[in-house]
């Protein structure tokens, strides 16, 4: 008999996935669904996997790096109202666990046999005090009292089928003043440490006050103005920073505090108060720049410490990088520039998108004997209807079409099967362009509505790789979560999507209409390179359907969307 287990996960990118005996039968994500982008609620999204069910839910996983007794209450009686599910013995809480619903997810994926995962996320679970009267069964989880701390960075030890050993755990916490111990603060802290050491037995345990690796990242991306989840445009703008004379920021991978104040995250920069921007111009960038490229060097560079030192320690050269910050692909890039004898897996939904999947598999795993490796294989894995209603009126086209099209410097959106699963757009949901001219960027931000100084991604024929940029021995990059540095012939050819640092985030294309599109294109120009970005505009979720495709074609300066399955070319 088949054993289902419905998974899903709250805070932002909420999403809600199936897995029936270790294998996904559903996943979905409440954002596409909705439409407003990072939506925390996933009611939409258990309604259509409770509907897509092959067969009856047996448990049911929460995960969330933070704990309501509220919201849980909410969903454990909407879900198990609907699913036909006993409260008592088919609902698990998996609140307090989300670096390790990152590693379980990651490991998964990886194919990797014995790994270290490292975790790198801004806020994992929480911690709380442990002089406050506990609700629950620990003083880590279901409490009335303030969190004082969360989880910032995480190792474990992986092994098939479910062996998740945590080596080392490092967690920010909030002012010391705040753990009441009678006004000793000093013993408050060696409370919290005691009680971490035996919850994390055996394992290597950091606290420090206010800052891990990602919020130190943060405060380059608070002082443009943006929110904790935008950190993708601060590493676009150190592109366009140098290095200044600012103190070191880490003792290895533990922050040096006194550089940082905790009211807004408000940044003191060699002893100047820079005011948090409204908007980032070309008159106001430079010191906002400078910064970035200051935060971007020194977290680089603690994440590598995490690195060398933990596969020094263990001897183990297989490592996965996930958690939100695992999406740096500059660092990603760095990481395997220094470290040639370690063999890296960057899981492509690093961020909290596959923390509903990481959690049912943990559940799965740990209750079961199955010992196979039920990895996905892509991320286009996001569940569709299988009758659209929805019939596109274009012209029929092929990929021939499409790249003299393109040749001729017209913007063609991609819209084939089921959309990835997280926020890279490796050509279900893609914008392609003309990447030969170098105002070509200009031009696709103006499509896009968003930020001047943010680069794009490109596309290569696998087979060319080598020859346009240096590639550091990866034969592959699928998944888009690497930077590469761009030989003489990508700036020559291709400078439109050629960052200011002379980088590019690259997709190698070995199959599939993305492929027969990059083999007309390089016929047609000599050159095997496109453009590529993720088809929506700024501040929006990925198109998901016919009716967003479209919607979209209408409100940008888009010229045409390609329906692949319909053959069908609409402009």
């Amino acid at each position: 008999m088949s054993y289902r287990v419905l998974g899903f996960s709250l805070a932002h990118d909420a999403s809600v996935c199936i897995l029936t005996d270790g294998k996904l039968e559903y996943w979905g994500k409440e954002e596409r669904y909705t439409r407003e982008k990072r939506d925390k609620q996933p009611f939409i999204a258990i309604d259509k996997a409770l509907a897509a069910a092959k067969g009856p839910i047996d448990c049911a996983v929460m995960q969330s790096p933070t704990h309501s007794i509220v919201v849980s209450d909410v969903f454990r009686c909407y879900i198990c109202k609907k699913a036909k599910l006993d409260p008592d013995h088919q609902w698990i809480d998996f609140t307090g666990e989300h670096h390790m619903a990152h590693a379980f997810n990651a490991y998964n994926n990886s194919g990797m046999g014995e790994a270290l995962c490292v975790v790198i996320d801004r806020d994992g679970s929480q911690i709380w005090d442990p002089n406050d009267e506990p609700v629950a069964i620990d003083d880590f989880g279901n409490t009335s009292a303030l969190h004082i701390g969360r989880e910032c960075e995480s190792v474990y030890l992986m092994k098939q089928p479910q062996v998740c050993k945590p080596l080392y755990k490092s967690f920010w916490m909030n002012n010391p003043a705040n753990v009441r111990s009678k006004g000793n603060e000093k013993a408050g802290w060696l409370q919290v440490m005691k009680k971490l050491q035996s919850r994390y037995l055996g394992s290597e345990i950091s606290i420090s006050s206010g800052f891990g690796i990602t919020k130190v990242y943060e405060s380059a991306t608070t002082m443009i103005g943006e929110g904790p989840l935008e950190n993708g445009k601060t590493m676009g703008l150190a592109a366009y920073g140098e290095e200044k004379n600012y103190p070191p920021l880490f003792n290895g991978s533990t922050p040096i505090d006194q550089y940082f104040t905790h009211e807004g995250f408000t940044v003191m920069v060699a002893s100047q108060k820079y005011p948090i921007l409204d908007k980032v111009t070309k008159q106001n960038y430079k010191p906002y720049a400078d910064w970035a490229y200051h935060v971007q060097t020194e977290t680089q560079k603690a994440t590598n410490h995490i690195v060398q030192k933990w596969v020094a320690k263990t001897g183990i050269k297989d490592v996965i990088l996930t958690g939100g910050y695992a999406l740096n692909v500059v660092t990603n890039g760095y990481l395997i520039e220094n470290n040639p004898d370690v063999n890296f897996y960057f899981e492509p939904n690093a961020d909290d998108t596959g923390n509903a999947l990481g959690a049912a598999l943990a559940i799965y795993k740990m209750n079961s004997m199955d010992t196979d490796v039920h990895r996905l294989t892509d991320t286009f894995y996001h569940s569709m209807e299988e009758d659209n209603p929805l019939l596109v009126k274009g012209e029929p086209s092929s990929a021939k079409e499409i790249a003299q099209l393109l040749a001729n410097g017209r913007s063609i959106a991609i819209y084939d099967g089921n959309p990835e699963a997280g926020p890279r757009a490796l050509g279900h949901r893609s914008i392609l362009f003309d990447p030969r001219k170098a105002d070509s960027r200009d031009k696709l931000n103006l499509i896009k509505k968003r930020e001047w100084y943010r680069p794009f991604a490109g596309i290569i024929l696998e087979e060319h790789f080598y020859e346009y940029f240096e590639t550091m021995g990866v034969t592959s990059s699928p998944n888009m979560t690497i930077n590469f540095k761009a030989l003489q012939r990508a700036k020559d050819e291709c400078p439109g999507i050629i960052h200011v640092d002379g980088t590019c985030r690259m997709q190698t294309v070995s199959e599939g209409f993305l492929r027969d599109v990059l083999v007309e294109f390089d016929m047609l120009t000599g050159t095997p390179v496109l453009f590529n970005t993720s088809f929506n505009l700024a501040g929006e979720a990925l198109v998901h359907t016919k009716e967003d495709a479209l919607e979209t074609l209408g409100d940008s300066m888009l010229d045409y969307v390609y329906f692949v399955q319909d053959n069908s070319l609409v402009r």
